[in-house]
C-alpha cells in the first residue's frame, strides 16, 4: 500500500465516533519516577507527539476529542504486520458514509517512560484520511482519552511540552493564578460550560467539547440548542472528519466566556449540519473549543477529579485573525531538486615552452535533495487571491521572496493570518511556467 500523504487541515482535525467497550490495561509509568516530560511539535494549533507502537516509532496527534486510539494504514504502520483484525463501521464528522475500521488487540504503546500493554487500536484504511497533506507532516495515528485519563496532564503550549504526573500529585492545586473549571465527561470526552454572545441580542449557554484535535478556536453546531449562524459570514472549507470533508460558514461572535475568561471578536465556524447528523450529540452541547483558543493557556487536564486548570500565557489576549488570503494549502509530495554547490577546480602547470603559465579547469558540482511541494487545493470565491488570479492546483514557488521549499506548511499558513493590509507577493508554478501575483490581505467583515 503506498504511503499516505497528509496535511492539516487548513483549519482543523476533528474526529468523533461511537464508543466501543474493550477491556484494556491503563497507561502507567514504567519507572519509579512518577513524572514524564514530553516535547511536542505544534502544527496548525495541533499537538504532534512521538509514540512507539509495538516497537515502531510513529507520529500521533494528541486529540482529546477521541475515545479510542486510531492508526492509519500507511507505509509506516504496515511495518507492524497486523493479522488478526475485526471489522467495524465507524461514523463521525463528514457527509460521506461510515468507514471500515479494523480492531487490533494486544498492542503495546509506549511514550518514553509511559506505557500500556494489551491495547486495542482501530486501524483505518489510509485513503479515508488526508491529514498529512493538510498538515505538511507525517501523521500515523491519533490518541486521546486512553493517554489523558490516567494522569494529571499539563499542556504547555508556549514552551511546547507535555507533563504527565500521577493524579494523586495534584500539583495543579499549586497554580494560584489558574482558573479552575468543572469537567463533564461524556463518552470519555471532556466538556465545559460556556456562554456565547453572538451579537447584541442573541445569548446562548451550553456545553462545549474541549478538543485539542481541532485547530480552530470555536465551533458552533447549527440547529443544536438554538444555535444559528449570525451574519456576516462566508462559506469555507473547514477541514476533514472521519467521514469526509467538512464545509460550513465562518464568522466572528461578539463574546465567548467560560470560567473567568472573556474573549471578544472570537473566530467561529459553523459546520454544515449534514456533517454531524449521523453522530450522537450530548444534550445541551452547542459546540467545541479548539487549539487556537486553548494555546492561549497552560492547560491542565485532571480527568480523575473532573477538573480543568487554565493559566493565561502571553497569547491570551492576542487578536483572532482569519486566513484572509482565501487560499487553502496542502502538501503534495516531494520533488528532486538539483542545487549547484561549488566549482571544483584542478590546477595544471604547462610545460617549459609556456614558462610559468597555469591552466585552471573548473568543474561545477551539484547535490540532489528532496524538497516539499505545496499546492493550492481550495480558493475561496471573491477572496484577494482569487481576484488576483491564483487558481486551484497551482504549486507554490515563492511567497514574499522566500522559497517555499525552505518553509513548513504552518509557516505558510501563518503568512495569511496577519493584520489586514499585509501585502502578499506570490509566485506559483502552473503548467510548467512561473507566474507572479500580488494581493493584499483584506478584512473579511
Amino acid at each position: 500500500m503506498p504511503p499516505m500523504n497528509k496535511c492539516v487541515l487548513s483549519a482543523l482535525c476533528f474526529l468523533c465516533f461511537s464508543s466501543f467497550a474493550w477491556t484494556q490495561e491503563t497507561f502507567q509509568f514504567t519507572t519509579a519516577k512518577k513524572k514524564q516530560r514530553l516535547t511536542f511539535e505544534l502544527i496548525n494549533n495541533l499537538i504532534v507527539i512521538p509514540v512507539r507502537v509495538n516497537g515502531v516509532e510513529l507520529s500521533f496527534l494528541l486529540d482529546s476529542g477521541v475515545n479510542s486510539t486510531l492508526l492509519f494504514n500507511n507505509s509506516n504502520v504496515n511495518q507492524l504486520h497486523f493479522e488478526d483484525k475485526t471489522a467495524f463501521q465507524v461514523t463521525g464528522f463528514g457527509r460521506d458514509d461510515s468507514v471500515t475500521a479494523y480492531l487490533t488487540e494486544g498492542n503495546t504503546i509506549q511514550i518514553k517512560n509511559i506505557a500500556a500493554t494489551a491495547e486495542s487500536i482501530l486501524l483505518l484504511e489510509e485513503d479515508n484520511f488526508e491529514f498529512s497533506k493538510r498538515m505538511g507532516a507525517q501523521i500515523d495515528g491519533i490518541i486521546g482519552y486512553r493517554l489523558l485519563e490516567p494522569f494529571l496532564v499539563t499542556i504547555n503550549y508556549s514552551e511546547g511540552f507535555l507533563l504527565f504526573q500521577s493524579p494523586e500529585h495534584r500539583s495543579a492545586k499549586k497554580c494560584r493564578t489558574c482558573d479552575v473549571l468543572d469537567l463533564e465527561l461524556f463518552q470519555n470526552k471532556p466538556y465545559i460550560s460556556v456562554a456565547v454572545q453572538q451579537n447584541d441580542t442573541l445569548h446562548i449557554k451550553g456545553n462545549a467539547l474541549l478538543d485539542t484535535g481541532s485547530s480552530d478556536a470555536l465551533w458552533l453546531l447549527e440547529k443544536k440548542n438554538d444555535v444559528v449562524a449570525i451574519p456576516p459570514y462566508f462559506d469555507d472549507f473547514l477541514g476533514r472528519g472521519i467521514n469526509g470533508n467538512i464545509y460550513g460558514k465562518r464568522g466572528k461572535i461578539k463574546e465567548l466566556s467560560f470560567g473567568k475568561s472573556r474573549f471578544s471578536g472570537v473566530k467561529v465556524a459553523y459546520p454544515d449540519p449534514s456533517a454531524f447528523d449521523k453522530i450522537r450529540i450530548i444534550e445541551n452541547r452547542i459546540g467545541s473549543v479548539g487549539g487556537e483558543l486553548l494555546k492561549r493557556y497552560k492547560v491542565i487536564f485532571d480527568y480523575r477529579h473532573k477538573k480543568l486548570y487554565l493559566k493565561p500565557n502571553r497569547l491570551t489576549h492576542a487578536p483572532f485573525y482569519y486566513n484572509m488570503s482565501g487560499l487553502s494549502i496542502q502538501h503534495k509530495g516531494m520533488a528532486l531538486n538539483k542545487i549547484r554547490t561549488t566549482n571544483a577546480f584542478g590546477v595544471q602547470q604547462n610545460g617549459e615552452d609556456y614558462g610559468t603559465a597555469i591552466e585552471i579547469h573548473l568543474n561545477p558540482q551539484f547535490r540532489i535533495e528532496l524538497i516539499p511541494v505545496y499546492e493550492i487545493f481550495e480558493v475561496r470565491e471573491c477572496s484577494p487571491a482569487a481576484q488576483a488570479g491564483v487558481r486551484k492546483g497551482d504549486e507554490l514557488y515563492r511567497i514574499n521572496g522566500r522559497k517555499i521549499s525552505l518553509m513548513k506548511l504552518n509557516q505558510i499558513n501563518e503568512l495569511f493570518q496577519k493584520k489586514p493590509g499585509h501585502p502578499i507577493r506570490m509566485e506559483v508554478r502552473r503548467n510548467g511556467k512561473i507566474l507572479k501575483y500580488n494581493f493584499v490581505l483584506q478584512p473579511l467583515f
